[in-house]
């Protein structure tokens, strides 16, 4: 169990506004894609690295708060537009469709551009007594309680931009907080807009800042930083004539027969919590008919099956790689088609999960998944495109039949669901989504007692991230809201060190598979929920 510790035990001796250092002739404005704009309500992109004190004495200079904002300024210096003022561009109703209300457009490069949030603050307190070390969270029970985790004090409380749906100027798209403890460790957190930034931008980012800080470090050249920003790549990769007035009926049909739900946040029903209310409203252009005829057809938001005032439990379950072989075998044993280690765990998860939750059998359950989509779109984005190229696609089946289901089974129908989204119907979903009455209006998930929603962290490298040469994080943390009862996200575990080989033919360091060192597993639930599934005798893959 984690400790429980008091909050505002930090003291702040910097809030400051980082802007790139070279500022263009003229401001560059650039309009976001339909998917950056739908991912605007969304949480911010966020993730917390917490570092032990370096054993050297040279890698502490790395870690000290003054050399990481040098290194931070020059990354910002990269992305100049995550520095910028995110904002609601022009629109018209029934006009172009790029021209509807909720598209967002960023610009930058005036003096006026909000910049990064930067705080430094430091603690009295040590590491240990916030977070255990990873070899203490392999061991025993291997699942930690984070509810005690002062997750909020360790990232910026200023409102970020557009967090009510109204308010944009002069508040800043992404934030840093650099924390200092007792111990000489470091808590290195950011928080992003997600109109600009999905996880894989934000470790595109991170990636570059911890590379420039090493470099710093040791007196070498800076690495090229490179990535794509090119919102209208999205736009190229949507199917139909955007020119015209009316969209592609054939294009309607095959969107909507895809596994996405489309639920309506306009429509009032009696289950809707009154503060959500005002941050529906803002989604509405001024002006539009919101007649239900005169709107793309949506069903309500199921409000009912989640209680938004209580708290949920927080807990991150580590499977080792010998659990999730087992688990991959065990599907593979009862597959008639190939299917991954992902859909093994992922089928596993809500299997589990699922009779924890012990729904009624009214109803289907649903896995939601964040879907990145980049290499899925023609022409494919590159794998340092920036921006939200993700979208929720789900997996339904009935209590009942999932609970008889072998996992091999469950599994196939997940892969079958990520498997429809190819070129074709990406394209005809986002024609779909740009001919929407406003990019906000429709939710693809939901929450609650029939609803899992999962993003995967795999591959991307949060759990290696070296600010200092050996040093990888003693904890990775997102910043989950504790009554978000269905939400889970999943990254690769600490590996060891014996897990990086040396390749004889080419004389360079191979990675094992991500399950090697196994997963830490995130999980936000309710509270008798997760008491159920941690002590399920079947939750290791036994």
């Amino acid at each position: 169990m984690a400790a429980s510790v008091p909050r505002h035990f930090l003291h702040t001796f910097l809030h400051a506004r980082f802007r790139p250092q070279q500022v263009p002739a003229e401001a560059i404005s650039t309009k976001l894609s339909i998917l950056d704009s739908i991912a605007a309500p969304f949480p911010p992109a966020n993730g917390l690295w917490i570092y032990d004190k370096p054993r050297l004495v040279p890698q502490r200079k790395a870690l000290l708060a003054s050399h990481l904002l040098e290194s931070l300024q020059r990354i910002i210096n990269a992305y100049p537009h995550w520095a910028g003022q995110l904002q609601l561009a022009p629109f018209e109703n029934g006009s172009d469709p790029r021209k509807r209300f909720g598209r967002l457009l960023v610009k930058h490069g005036t003096k006026a551009d909000p910049g990064f949030e930067v705080i430094v603050a430091e603690s009295a307190r040590r590491l240990e007594e916030f977070v255990p070390s990873p070899s203490q969270r392999a061991q025993g029970s291997r699942h930690w309680d984070a509810a005690g985790f002062p997750q909020e004090e360790f990232f910026s409380t200023t409102p970020i931009v557009g967090h009510d749906g109204r308010s944009f100027t002069g508040l800043p798209s992404s934030s840093v907080q650099l924390t200092t403890f007792a111990c000489g460790g470091v808590g290195v957190a950011l928080k992003v807009h997600h109109a600009l930034s999905d996880a894989g931008s934000m470790m595109s980012f991170m990636m570059g800042w911890a590379e420039t800080n090493r470099a710093m470090a040791q007196e070498t050249p800076l690495p090229a930083l490179e990535h794509v920003f090119d919102p209208s790549m999205i736009e190229k990769a949507t199917g139909g004539d955007l020119n015209k007035l009316e969209p592609d009926q054939s294009l309607l049909q095959t969107s909507r027969s895809m596994p996405i739900h489309r639920y309506d946040r306009w429509l009032e029903t009696n289950s809707r919590p009154p503060f959500f209310a005002s941050l529906m409203d803002a989604t509405k252009p001024p002006g539009l008919n919101t007649d239900r005829a005169e709107l793309s057809p949506a069903g309500p938001v199921p409000w009912e099956e989640c209680d938004f005032l209580s708290p949920a439990s927080n807990i991150h379950i580590h499977f080792n790689g010998k659990e999730i072989r087992s688990i991959w075998k065990k599907a593979s044993e009862t597959s008639t088609s190939p299917i991954s280690r992902l859909d093994a765990l992922l089928a596993h998860l809500w299997q589990r999960l699922s009779a924890a939750r012990q729904p009624d059998d009214a109803k289907d359950i649903y896995l939601n998944i964040v879907l990145g989509i980049r290499p899925r779109l023609s022409p494919p984005l590159p794998a340092n495109f920036l921006g939200s190229p993700t979208m929720h696609v789900h997996t339904a089946m009935r209590p009942s039949k999932i609970m008889n289901a072998s996992l091999g089974d469950i599994a196939k129908a997940i892969r079958a669901t990520t498997t429809r989204f190819d070129q074709k119907s990406l394209g005809a979903v986002l024609h779909d989504f740009t001919y929407e009455a406003a990019a906000q209006r429709l939710w693809q998930f939901f929450i609650g007692q029939r609803h899992t929603t999962v993003t995967t962290w795999l591959r991307l490298g949060a759990s290696t991230l070296e600010f200092v040469l050996g040093c990888t994080p003693r904890h990775v943390h997102f910043l989950l809201p504790n009554t978000m009862d269905g939400v889970i996200k999943i990254m690769e575990a600490p590996p060891n060190p014996e897990t990086v080989r040396e390749n004889d033919d080419l004389g360079e360091k191979r990675r094992e598979h991500w399950s090697h060192n196994g997963v830490i597993v995130a999980m936000v639930m309710n509270p008798k929920v997760m008491k159920r599934l941690l002590s399920d005798p079947l939750l290791r893959g036994e």
